[in-house]
């Protein structure tokens, strides 16, 4: 009859038998696959589209996703269209463009950081 080296009840077969277990909402479906990483962003995303959002009419977090896109608030009815994963809108080109006074200041700052080249003379000017 063989024996094993530890006891049924010993604190040392207890430990080897433990595992650690980490929170991973969704993700736990895909186990090792796909690497770290990219589980966790992807839980992030599903973490942020699954989740109760603020509605812009109402102003009460009762929104949910229908589908791709699509939003309803569960309190007004209020369906309306949003970011695939999120509710926020696309900024429109006039928020991205620059003022003349933000270009300036970029300007001005860049160009402290950068310092210019003095200029040489040429052989041919001395020689001349």
């Amino acid at each position: 009859m063989t024996r094993s080296r530890e006891s049924p009840g010993s604190p040392i077969s207890l430990v080897t038998h433990m595992a650690i277990i980490r929170k991973r909402s969704s993700t736990k479906r895909f186990g090792v696959r796909y690497g770290r990483s990219n589980r966790d962003k992807l839980a992030a995303v599903e973490d942020l589209h699954r989740g109760w959002h603020k509605c812009p009419y109402c102003s009460k977090e009762a929104v949910k996703r229908e589908s791709a896109g699509i939003w309803e608030c569960h309190k007004c009815r209020a369906r309306f269209a949003g970011r695939a994963y999120t509710m926020a809108k696309r900024k429109t080109a006039a928020e991205l463009m620059v003022t003349e006074e933000q270009y300036k200041t970029i300007v001005q700052e860049t160009a402290s950081e950068v310092e210019l080249p003095e200029e040489e003379t040429t052989v041919s000017d001395e020689e001349a």
